[in-house]
């Protein structure tokens, strides 16, 4: 409590207008605003793009402050009742609205000032960074399990041997981790559910199913009670050694029969083993049995439907699961909106690959069949990313180049690698894939006053590697000759085969002379055709049977007489069948013809 001297305005401070404060100076540094957590009073007022001695058109004496900021503290109190009024002073002035005069003294009570202390260190002390699944598991890969650098500065106890048996599972040692389990179990040490638990993953990670169940009846034995995690883990090793789903439906049904309380990751587990087998209404199937059970989906239950959303190119359910998961109350992860711009992603491909026909019928039914509406809503998820105080990570735009490239929008492509660039995240050779894709759909989909641009698009992506110091793999090098075969650039495309794989040091793949004869065939050159089977073999490539026939097939196409049938109308009415028919040539007419 602030009280003025004289008395015409008096100030509350709680914890509630700290934690917002805190939670603003996160969000604002996670956006960029604050580049790094303020050590003094004075970082707080530079970061703000305040002058250093002016606050207000207020001097501040930085060398006083300094000075009163090393004062020392007794008992985390400061060390006199003038130390506090001075830093309340200060504070008062700097953050006082401007043309208001600030107070010539303030007047502290002593039972205030511990809240004051309080208040000064929670606005000083650094944000602690989340710790993440993907950090943990990248620590636990790290660590060295050696037992002469594990035990140098650890002290053997159950929670040091419950972490060497998960780091060794990690790294995908299960018969180091079952041999430490025996070891802390000679030593005397009784191992926990945790301990147990730990085991169950470094088999599970390995799919080591028959040691797994061996766990499960250890404890058993020794009266201690399976909860769901280990239920889990063995789904998980289930799994990993490719039994499928129904192994995993068995489990649960085993841990219904054991009395196990139900999770969300249990479930969670069912689901994603039916979406690895391409079953998506099964895995709806479990995320409603969950919902008739009373258990509440997380994160990753909903980060799993929407990934099955993009699947099946479900686009209005996915909008419909993110809207439930907001309802839910359960706070949307980074994975949860990376899957959701995939599913934006597969939207934007369908709808730029949509017949003639089907898109006019669309219309008339006041359907958006537009590609850019999706990819603009993709676009509007990165910046939700943000403001949910996380930053886009590779998948993000990875997701957001997939939708790129589904609506053939190369200029789109191109700022979202800027902005990659700017975010100084380094680029992998996948993203440009997806840049090169978005050029050769841009050959099919796009005006022809556009086709050139990607073209010198596609060229600038082997520079591009360069700069970056990537490798050109075969991947970009086909991809760079199909976004020409596509535009039916016959010179450059073989002027590019041969000299692309000359400079990367890498054979001639069959995958850039399917793209070849691809185009000869649809261009109609028998010649060409036959100088890339050629090619193909000086290689040491086989070609297939139905390639070998390519170049007759098309001298057959050039021999068959092509006849001209007499117009038809589309629909005509029908007296003998009392309706519209859609009239088509009777075969004695065509056969005349």
């Amino acid at each position: 409590e602030i009280r003025w001297n004289d008395g015409l305005r008096m100030k509350r401070m709680s914890v509630t207008p700290v934690a917002a404060l805190a939670r603003g100076c996160r969000n604002a540094r996670h956006m960029g605003r604050l580049p790094c957590a303020p050590s003094s009073l004075h970082a707080v007022s530079s970061a703000s793009a305040v002058p250093a001695r002016t606050v207000h058109g207020h001097a501040v004496g930085h060398a006083a402050a300094s000075a009163r900021l090393r004062a020392p503290r007794l008992d985390g109190v400061w060390s006199t009742h003038e130390h506090a009024a001075s830093e309340l002073q200060e504070l008062t002035s700097a953050l006082k609205p401007a043309g208001v005069e600030p107070p010539s003294e303030l007047h502290v009570p002593v039972e205030e000032q511990l809240n004051l202390n309080g208040l000064y260190e929670a606005l000083m002390r650094p944000i602690a960074t989340t710790s993440q699944r993907d950090s943990r598991l990248a620590f636990m890969g790290a660590v060295d399990t050696s037992p002469a650098a594990f035990w140098q500065q650890r002290e053997r106890n159950l929670a040091t041997c419950t972490l060497l048996i998960r780091c060794l599972g990690v790294q995908r040692k299960p018969e180091e981790a079952s041999a430490a389990f025996d070891e802390m179990e000679a030593s005397g040490i009784i191992g926990s559910h945790r301990t147990f638990a730990a085991l169950m993953d470094a088999f599970a990670i390995s799919g080591r199913v028959e040691e797994a169940e061996g766990v499960l009846k250890a404890m058993a034995r020794r009266r201690i009670t399976a909860e769901a995690p280990i239920w889990t883990s063995l789904m998980r090793a289930h799994l990993a050694a490719g039994d499928g789903a129904q192994a995993c439906v068995r489990v649960l049904d085993r841990a219904r029969r054991a009395g196990v309380v139900e999770d969300a990751p249990l479930h969670t587990m069912l689901l994603c083993a039916h979406l690895q087998q391409h079953e998506q209404d099964k895995a709806w199937d479990v995320f409603h049995d969950m919902r008739k059970r009373n258990i509440q989906p997380d994160a990753v239950t909903f980060s799993a439907l929407l990934l099955a959303c993009a699947h099946r190119d479900q686009f209005e359910q996915a909008e419909g699961v993110l809207m439930d998961m907001q309802l839910s109350g359960v706070a949307p992860t980074l994975v949860t909106h990376n899957a959701f711009i995939l599913a934006a992603a597969a939207r934007c491909k369908a709808l730029s690959d949509l017949p003639k026909g089907r898109r006019m019928w669309l219309k008339k039914l006041s359907v958006d069949t537009s590609p850019a509406s999706a990819l603009e809503k993709a676009q509007r998820q990165v910046g939700a990313i943000v403001e949910g105080g996380f930053e886009p990570d590779e998948y993000t735009y990875l997701a957001l180049l997939r939708a790129c490239a589904g609506a053939a929008d190369v200029a789109a492509a191109q700022r979202t690698l800027t902005r990659m660039l700017d975010s100084e995240l380094r680029p992998s050779p996948r993203h440009f894939h997806q840049l090169l894709v978005a050029c050769c759909r841009a050959q099919q989909l796009r005006h022809s006053s556009e086709q050139e641009e990607a073209l010198r698009v596609a060229l600038s992506v082997v520079p591009s590697l360069d700069a970056l110091g990537l490798s050109l793999d075969r991947i970009t090098i086909e991809l760079i000759i199909a976004s020409h075969a596509c535009a039916n650039r016959v010179t450059r495309s073989l002027e590019l085969l041969e000299a692309l794989f000359s400079k990367a040091g890498l054979p001639q793949s069959e995958g850039a002379f399917r793209t070849l004869l691809q185009m000869s065939e649809r261009i109609h050159r028998p010649q060409l055709a036959r100088r890339l089977l050629d090619l193909m073999e000086a290689a040491a490539l086989q070609p297939t049977e139905e390639q070998r026939a390519l170049p007759d097939k098309i001298d057959r196409w050039f021999a068959t007489p092509k006849s001209v049938h007499p117009p038809l109308r589309k629909l005509a009415y029908s007296p003998l069948r009392a309706g519209f028919i859609k009239p088509t040539l009777p075969p004695k007419s065509a056969a005349r013809w």
